[in-house]
Order: C-alpha cells, then structure tokens, then sequence
C-alpha cells in the first residue's frame, strides 16, 4: 500500500515544481479520410504543426531550465544474508533525488526528444548495452520473463550495479531464480524494511519490454532483455526516444502510472519522486506530442488503448501491414472481423506471422470472405508487434495483435505498452523497412 509518510518526507523537495497545467484534451485515433492529415482529429491542422517542447503540465520545473534531475540511493541500509532457497523479491525502496540548475542563454533554440528506430538482436543487444554502461543513477528495464539475460548485457548490469546505480526488473515470470543471486549482494540485509538498497524485481501482469535509463533514455518495443532468447535470431523492433528530463518525464510518468492502476508494488521501480508526483497532480491526460519535424507521437497504454487506436486509425488511411507472430483462434478470428468491417474493400491488408500459424491463421481468413478477396497472409521470422497503416503511421510495442486478447478483465489480459508514430519519422521507417515492394 502507498505510504503517505514517504511522500511527506520529500514533498519539500517538490516545492520549486509549482501548480502543473494539466492539458484537457484527449486524443481519439480517427481516419484522416479525404480531409484529415493527423491521426488526432481534437486538433485542427491547416499548417506543420509547432513541436511542444515541454509539456504543459512541467513548465513549471524550469526555473530557468533544468536540463537534468539526479536520483541518489538511500544510504545503505542494515544487511543479511539472502537464503539459497528462496528468492528474495522486494517491493518498496525508498529515493530521493536533488533538482539540478543549469544556466541557459536566452538564444538557445528549443528543442524535442528524438526518436531512433532499432530492428534486429544485435542492433538491441548493441543499444541496450550502450544505454546501460552511460546510466548515472537508475535503470528501469521490463521484460516477458527472467531467464538467462545476454552475456554483454548482464556484463554492463554488473558493472552499473557495482557503480552504484538502482537497477529495477519487471517480469511476468521468474523462470530462473538463480540469475537473481547475481544481483543481490551476499551480505545485504533483505529482511529490513528497504530490503536491497539498490536492486529490486517485480512479479506482476506486464507484456511490456522497455528499459528507462537515468529517466531521460526510453527505449521500447518487443525486445525481451532479460529472457534467454534475446541471443537467438529474431527480428525485433523499437524505438528509442531521448531527451532533457522534462522532454522525457511525460513517457516515463504516463508508464509509472500505469503500473501503478496494474499494482502498487509494480509502480515503486520508477521511484519515489514519480511516486510524489503522481499523488500531488493526479494522472497525466493522453500522451499527445510533436516533434520538430511534424511528426506525432501517442502511447497506448491500456488494452482500451490498443483496441481504440485499431478501430479508429485504420479506416481511409491506407493499405494496412500487420506484424504479429503469433496467432490464436478467437482473438484472430475478431481482429479479421475488425479489418473486415473498417478497412475499405480496395485496400490491400498484408498479415504476417511465424510459419507455423500460417496455415491457422489462412483457414480463419476463409471465414472472413470479405476481407480475404483483399488479404494476403505471409510469414516473417520475426518476433516484432507492429501495424503499419498506408505511408506515415506506424504503431511499435509489445502487443500481439493476433493473439493477444481484446476483452478487458479477463485472465489473459497483461500491460501492453506501444508507441504510435505519425508523420515524417514514421515515413521515413515505413518507406525503409516495411514498403510492400521489399
């Protein structure tokens, strides 16, 4: 349960943020159709729009403009022994962090977060290396499951650990409780309170694969870090956003909150000022941003998310290209029933799945005459999640559009996190890497 005595005994800390301006409109996903450029219709366009620099809701921090928020430890609380026999899994920590002031000239030019496409293992392997050895104070990493992490990858997680940085996993399952050892120090004292001062893991229902480094770094999509078949050959794809920590904080509260609405618990791996800031202005609206190029960004956070940006994004926007490896009955048979009814019958859809549901996934297409006159089923050795949609919008993350359930409350139902793309990025992707011709 959240303890209002930890937010008491930082709130002082959060005097220089000042009253947030929270924004109150809410994004739907609707079609452009003959008139519409952006996914977004609560907006009026007529021109580029003008990239927003810093959200509304954090204007308030830069007094002047801080370019860096930094988290320190606790200090080292008392130790013991972790039992061979049991895992030791924490939940509650407690940080502080000290709000770092940098001059800034009046002529600097604002600038947004960039946004970089990473495919492939050893394109990830390479990123979350590099993003793990730069950390300075806290790594946020969510994977399926804990198996065996990648060699260079559990290299560079001993050497942050060693440096003092606060590592937080997030896994559905602990499938290889030994690979904890390693990060629990042999004469902590896990009995206490705060348990490890610099290391915890959570047991909840996430899907979602990220890592947040420093609170400034995010790279998300379908890349499982922390499983043993990161090693293998499968295609993956990501994003990575960087930026100032106020470019960043929106991603990075909007995903703390989330898990927070999942369980409590979960949400403690973002941090306690997160945690303070969450309970003193109350949820973030949509995540709705622009980049200095015109392209738009949104964050699907919940199944609600997913299936909304589905039905509303596809119609009138052109040919539809679906990434999803694995596929199951009830679920396909209702996304097919879906593109059926949204997608306009002269525009071509292309579903791509492992090989071994191709011909599952071409029996339930016979039971949606309408969209097969217009279908095509291929196969990909690929583990991405994506959806493609006509030339400029393109949807990266870790749900399962095939399989993954579309029914809120069930059992089946896990976090998804995915990021939408609209513009001239997501143009620039698509045109690269998914165009029909390749």
């Amino acid at each position: 349960m959240f303890s209002y005595v930890k937010v008491f005994k930082t709130l002082s800390l959060f005097i220089l943020f000042g009253p947030l301006v929270l924004m109150t409109a809410t994004p739907t996903f609707a079609g452009k159709g003959p008139q519409q450029t952006l996914i977004t219709q609560f907006v009026k366009v007529t021109s580029r729009p003008k990239p927003n620099v810093i959200e509304p809701s954090l204007q308030p921090i830069m007094n002047p403009a801080p370019n860096h928020i930094s988290t320190l430890t606790d200090t080292q609380q008392t130790k013991r022994k972790t039992p061979d026999s049991k895992v030791q899994i924490k939940t509650s920590k407690k940080r502080t962090s000290s709000l770092h002031k940098k001059s800034h000239s009046s002529s600097t030019k604002p600038i947004t977060e960039t946004v970089k496409f990473i495919k492939g293992t050893d394109q990830h392997l390479d990123m979350y290396t590099q993003l793990i050895e730069k950390a300075e104070n806290d790594i946020v990493i969510a994977s399926w499951k804990l198996n065996f992490i990648p060699p260079a990858l559990f290299r560079s997680l001993m050497k942050a650990k060693r440096n003092g940085v606060y590592i937080s996993f997030i896994v559905n399952e602990i499938v290889r409780p030994e690979t904890l050892d390693y990060f629990y120090d042999s004469d902590d004292d896990l009995s206490s309170e705060e348990g490890n001062p610099q290391f915890s893991v959570y047991l909840t229902r996430s899907h979602a694969k990220f890592i947040v480094v420093d609170k400034k770094q995010l790279l998300l999509g379908s890349f499982n870090a922390l499983s043993g078949d990161a090693d293998e050959n499968t295609e993956d794809s990501s994003l990575l956003i960087r930026g100032t920590i106020n470019q960043t904080w929106p991603y990075y509260m909007r995903i703390r909150d989330t898990y927070n609405d999942l369980d409590e618990k979960a949400s403690d791996a973002f941090g306690g000022i997160a945690a303070i800031s969450s309970y003193k202005y109350g949820k973030r609206p949509q995540l709705d941003r622009t980049l200095r190029n015109g392209t738009r960004i949104h964050l699907l956070k919940t199944l609600k998310d997913h299936n909304d940006f589905f039905e509303q994004a596809i119609p009138n926007n052109g040919a539809v290209t679906l990434y999803s490896p694995f596929s199951t009955r009830d679920n396909t048979l209702h996304r097919l029933k879906q593109l059926e009814q949204y997608v306009p019958a002269e525009t071509p859809v292309i579903l791509k799945v492992l090989p071994r549901y191709e011909s599952g996934l071409k029996r339930l297409l016979g039971l949606v005459p309408g969209l097969k006159q217009h279908s095509q089923v291929d196969t990909a050795d690929s583990h991405q999640k994506i959806l493609v949609i006509g030339s400029e919008i393109i949807c990266i993350g870790s749900f399962n559009w095939l399989s993954a359930t579309y029914k809120h409350g069930t059992s089946y139902e896990n976090l998804e996190l995915s990021i939408v793309l609209q513009g001239p990025t997501a143009a620039n992707i698509i045109s690269r890497y998914y165009s029909p011709s390749l």
